[in-house]
């Protein structure tokens, strides 16, 4: 394995800023995206950590760190890794020679050059005696020893007795890929046994349900039971992470929707996106517009470039100039920008003549063009450099509206039965994981299915379906401290119909309101006193407070 680097943002646009407040004021030498709250940056080639305000909460002492994962980072003094928390205690000693972020609950280490893994008591988990191992998916890694492969479980047991499997994949979607040794391909699910047998080239794990598979130098998407799902062929497929898969078929390029396992693949257009906020982009000779489900023009392809639709407009060049249109086909915003992003957070960055800045939906700067670089803004935040020196950028619009969040573990007594739960108290409400809920009830007379449109931003809850899990479920962030969280309002489909819900993005994870979960889904949530308790009983319906 690859020595931990300081991971290094790619942003799609390289713009500036250095605006809406918030950095020490000399700024820094770089500073990195933020993740769970905090940002890795470099000042005098040392590392440290700064939060959401620009300030030094850990002293620039590392020759090199990692980003914050459950509540961690990996960090190296001199010559080995450990790990610190957010408080930059040293919480596990410099032991190792390489260290991968926590995931999971478990990181990946190698000393005298051997992988291991270990928990975040330090304690070693899976033994030191392995070539590789992969990051844990759905409960299990990849180990790797001697050429022969087989699976570690958190609690470091081998799946097989002895390893002679050729090659594996990790978990996705509850199975995995082996090879044995005669060369024989298929898949096992989380006891070991055969799914199903496959002859087909598989290239990534199963997400959400679907992997890509290739036989004869054609493609094809495979479902958990290994049928070609589309009963097509295909010249490329490549798996978005974002709900779809991108498919090429000549000259024609379309998608899989996962969510619909619907195909769209136009005979006449030579590219058609998947539909974000009601359209779906396409091409034909070169030139972009927008058109509807049944592939009617609904704004003419007259283009030479378009983005999808995003908050309500969509990016467009015209003249070699970027600008903005609405859903009717005028121009909301005129063509008069060099470079352009799609909005996010209700800002769009954009550069006019040699710097950047950010305009609202109507147009109006909001943080001055006075900047060399901007990074796309998340939950509120952003990096930016003006005059060689890195800041920490707030979005004006939002950051301000952020409400205090207080971590917990909650305990749920689910349909009798006593669970710990990660949870955070906004407002006096209870917010889980949506995915959290989903698996501990999948088991459940009210279980159901989480699919996630990426491109929408979407969720739907599938009932009665089984759960799929990501391997993410149960997992704490590591936020142990009270912190400021953004409210976005997200689409929710339940049994067919749409619904708007309130969830707050921590961490990496969207959290919701528990009783929104339970009215939606439709099981009973009551506070037990006597056990101090959220009781939540799925023979009964939920009634409101």
């Amino acid at each position: 394995m690859k020595k931990l680097l300081c991971l290094v943002v790619s942003v799609t646009l390289l713009c500036g800023l250095d605006c809406a407040l918030a950095s020490e004021e000399t700024g820094y030498d770089f500073i990195e995206g933020f993740s769970e709250g905090l940002a890795a940056a470099r000042q005098n080639n040392m590392w440290g950590f700064i939060n959401e305000e620009g300030e030094t909460v850990v002293p620039f002492i590392y020759r090199e760190v990692s980003a914050f994962s459950e509540g961690l980072a990996a960090v190296r003094a001199d010559s080995h890794y450990g790990y610190i928390d957010k408080n930059g205690n040293v919480v596990i000693p410099m032991l190792y020679t390489s260290a991968e972020p926590f995931n999971e609950g478990l990181a990946i280490v190698h000393s005298e050059g051997k992988a291991g893994a270990i928990n975040k008591l330090g304690e070693t988990v899976v033994p030191f005696e392995y070539d590789y191992i992969s990051n844990f998916s759905e409960g299990y890694a990849v180990v790797e020893k001697d050429g022969l492969y087989n699976f570690a479980g958190k609690d470091g047991r081998l799946l097989f007795s002895s390893a002679k499997l050729q090659y594996a994949m990790p978990f996705g979607s509850g199975v995995a890929f082996v090879r044995n040794s005669l060369g024989e391909q298929y898949f096992i699910n989380g006891s070991g046994s055969q799914v199903f047998r496959t002859s087909s080239e598989v290239f990534e794990p199963f997400a959400e349900g679907y992997a890509i598979a290739a036989k004869g130098g054609k493609y094809f998407i495979m479902s958990t039971n290994g049928l070609n799902v589309t009963y097509s062929l295909y010249d490329m497929a490549e798996d978005g992470e974002d709900g779809f898969i991108y498919l090429t078929s000549g000259s024609r390029s379309g998608f899989f929707d996962k969510s619909t396992k619907k195909v769209t693949i136009s005979s006449y257009y030579e590219m058609i996106s998947p539909p974000s906020e009601g359209l779906m982009l396409a091409v034909k000779d070169g030139m972009y517009g927008f058109v509807d489900d049944k592939l009617t023009v609904v704004l003419p392809l007259k283009y030479a470039y378009a983005e999808s639709f995003r908050e309500g407009l969509a990016l467009a060049v015209r003249s070699e100039l970027y600008g903005f249109i609405d859903k009717s086909g005028k121009t909301a915003i005129p063509f008069k920008f060099e470079e352009a992003e799609s909005f996010n957070e209700g800002l769009s960055i954009v550069r006019t003549g040699k710097y950047y800045g950010c305009i609202d939906r109507e147009g109006n700067f909001v943080i001055p063009a006075e900047y060399s670089y901007i990074q796309g803004f998340k939950d509120g935040v952003s990096v930016a450099r003006k005059n060689g020196r890195y800041v920490v950028l707030h979005n004006p619009l939002t950051y301000n509206k952020k409400v205090l969040a207080i971590p917990s573990v909650a305990v749920l007594v689910v349909d009798g039965a006593k669970i710990d739960i990660e949870a955070f108290s906004i407002g006096g409400s209870n917010y889980f994981k949506l995915r959290d809920i989903a698996y501990i009830l999948k088991d459940s007379i009210k279980r159901f299915n989480i699919l996630y449109n990426e491109s929408s931003g979407s969720f739907t809850l599938k009932p009665n379906e089984p759960y799929t899990p990501n391997g993410n479920e149960m997992t704490f962030t590591g936020i142990s401290y009270p912190f400021r969280a953004t409210a976005s309002e997200v689409t929710v489909y339940f049994d067919n119909q749409e619904y708007i819900l309130t969830s707050y993005k921590i961490g990496d994870s969207y959290f919701y309101k528990l009783r929104d979960i339970a009215r939606l889904v439709g099981f009973s949530v009551e506070w037990d006193a006597d056990r101090r308790a959220i009781s939540v009983d799925t023979a009964k319906q939920y009634s409101a407070e």
